[in-house]
């Protein structure tokens, strides 16, 4: 008599990110305010009191929905960030930031908290601490050290920093609504970006 097929295990340690995958899926169909823990649950395949060993209440769920993607984009910058000047660096960084603020993962994330602004001010407040904080830093300190190197005019790094991310997050923002923004319908995301590069590097470098 042969053995019964073995059903796959999923390994306790994979329990958060498929809690959080869900999440992410059910807050982006339903928002934050008509999400239910039971539905992510399901979505996630798990019981729902399954759900609190790990998270204790839903705006715990988008805290990790947030860290997590924080913390994925940060270590793809960080990797993505080579070159033998801080220009070149900065210059190596600007796809995988590009590509990030594209991703539907950082628009479901965006509108989440954009939509409900008003009625979670503690999530917004953290959203913009850990995306535009931790994402901040690592693009001002490459501003920094050019600076420093002569690369780049004195200027603070840190707003500097923040132009960049602004073109960027509201160029992708755009992007993802051609039907509203028709001066970009027929613009390559890559071609969009070329303009961006462009144009920063030519506020920033001096001449």
């Amino acid at each position: 008599m042969e053995p019964a097929p073995r059903t796959r295990r999923r390994r306790p340690n994979d329990r958060p990110d498929e809690i959080l995958d869900a999440a992410l899926c059910e807050f982006g169909a339903c928002g934050l305010a008509g999400a239910r823990v039971s539905d992510i649950a399901a979505r996630a395949g798990v019981a729902k009191g399954t759900i609190y060993l790990y998270f204790k209440t839903k705006s715990d769920l988008v805290r990790g929905v947030v860290l997590r993607t924080v913390e994925e984009a940060v270590a793809s910058l960080r990797e993505a960030a080579v070159g033998d000047t801080p220009r070149d660096r900065l210059v190596a960084l600007l796809p995988a930031l590009w590509a990030f603020f594209c991703s539907a993962q950082f628009h479901t994330v965006s509108r989440l908290i954009y939509a409900e602004l008003n009625d979670y001010p503690d999530l917004t407040q953290f959203y913009s601490q850990e995306i535009a904080g931790k994402i901040s830093s690592v693009i001002a300190g490459l501003i920094d050290e050019g600076v420093k190197e002569g690369q780049f005019r004195t200027l603070d790094p840190g707003v500097a920093a923040r132009m960049l991310l602004a073109l960027c997050v509201k160029h992708a923002m755009w992007l993802s609504r051609p039907d509203l923004y028709l001066h970009l319908a027929s613009q390559p995301p890559s071609s969009v970006l070329d303009d961006i590069q462009e144009f920063f590097f030519a506020a920033i470098e001096r001449t």
